[in-house]
């Protein structure tokens, strides 16, 4: 089989920096509009102020931007734009999922963080594509092991003492405690399946241990896929872990998250960030799975990463148009520890949003090869 990263067709840059602040597409939504062109949902972050928000570009066809709409938390509803409802003003939202219901309500996932010891995966629901509510955000769908609501208990039984707010917390009596199941970390990616049912993939995560033989690296967890089930989208089976290292791999590397698509036939398309921890360099991997849960690995690179550009990752899922498969991605000139690439043409920090087009024909031949 020919390589896949020899394949792909880098397309435009879409937006970059704006305000001083970082922008993503990581783990976010892609819409095909047909003739009103194209929606991107995106974050836009500020890293030393701990300022993150989220939003989406509406795109022409030829992928120019002529709307752009940020979210606003507010408690009245209105007429326009995008709000966020039934949550703290002061939260920090980023990395939404957008998923329209058969019904045609439509849902927005995200992670609010809060000052208050607030790391969660809240649901927003809405019925005119503006006024996204909250229902309870003290009753999230699921926890990041720094939330509040995550008991020392349940950290010890993950292998997570590093979290809990620097090893302290302040629960709220009026919310409940988090059990262990019902805790991932933030690269998170939720799918609604063609048989009506939801599948969400995000990493798992254990504390690097003491007498690992990479003591040196600078990130000081490990990092897995895991896959969970529900028949709502709301309440959630327990983890699965179906992607980890082994053997065969270089001793830093570690998977960070899983984007998915779904063909009709059941077959599963997936994109894995490659995360080589030492470096802390993000590449993206191909992988194949009949049923989400075993897949099989490529091992290598499978999308180019261009000169000066340290990392990338991919969105929630590619779009099939016209013969080919679209996938939206971010760039970076740096990495995951913050190290400019040296290659980089900017001596700040750069984010790219991009797509890249590969033939569908390509991709299901190497998908049929590799699952035979």
């Amino acid at each position: 089989m020919k390589k896949l990263i020899n394949q792909w067709t880098l397309g435009p840059t879409l937006a970059s920096n704006s305000d001083k602040a970082l922008l993503q597409n990581f783990t976010n939504t892609i819409i095909d509009r047909g003739a009103d062109g194209w929606r991107m949902w995106y974050s836009k972050y500020k890293l030393a102020e701990k300022e993150y928000n989220f939003g989406y570009m509406d795109l022409t066809h030829d992928f120019k931007v002529v709307h752009n709409v940020l979210a606003e938390i507010t408690d009245k509803p209105g007429a326009d734009g995008l709000k966020i409802l039934g949550i703290p003003s002061h939260w920090n939202i980023v990395q939404p999922v957008y998923i329209r219901l058969p019904d045609g309500r439509e849902r927005l996932y995200f992670w609010g963080h809060g000052s208050e010891g607030v790391c969660r995966y809240e649901i927003a629901e809405s019925t005119d594509g503006v006024n996204f509510f909250v229902k309870d955000w003290r009753r999230p769908t699921l926890y990041h092991p720094n939330d509040r609501a995550i008991t020392r208990d349940s950290l010890k039984h993950k292998s997570l003492t590093i979290y809990c707010h620097c090893m302290h917390r302040d629960p709220d009596p009026k919310e409940p405690e988090a059990s262990e199941d019902m805790l991932m970390n933030d690269a998170t990616n939720v799918y609604l399946l063609p048989n009506g049912t939801f599948e969400l993939y995000s990493a798992d995560v254990v504390e690097l241990p003491k007498d690992a033989p990479e003591p040196h690296q600078k990130d000081p967890v490990i990092r897995f896929v895991q896959r969970r089930t529900s028949a709502d989208g709301i309440h959630w089976s327990k983890s699965q872990r179906v992607v980890f290292r082994d053997d065969r791999d270089p001793f830093d590397l570690q998977f960070y998250y899983l984007a998915m698509n779904c063909r009709p036939n059941g077959n599963r398309i997936g994109f894995l960030g490659h995360y080589r921890s030492d470096p802390g360099t993000m590449d993206i991997e191909c992988c194949f799975s009949k049923d989400g849960i075993d897949w099989k690995r490529t091992r290598i690179p499978d999308f180019p990463r261009e000169k000066g550009i340290a990392s990338v990752y991919a969105s929630n899922a590619m779009i099939e148009k016209d013969g080919l498969y679209y996938l939206f991605y971010s760039a970076f000139n740096h990495t995951h520890h913050g190290d400019i690439d040296p290659e980089s043409k900017e001596s700040k920090l750069m984010s790219w949003l991009r797509v890249a087009t590969i033939p569908v024909s390509v991709l299901d031949e190497y998908i049929e090869d590799a699952l035979r």
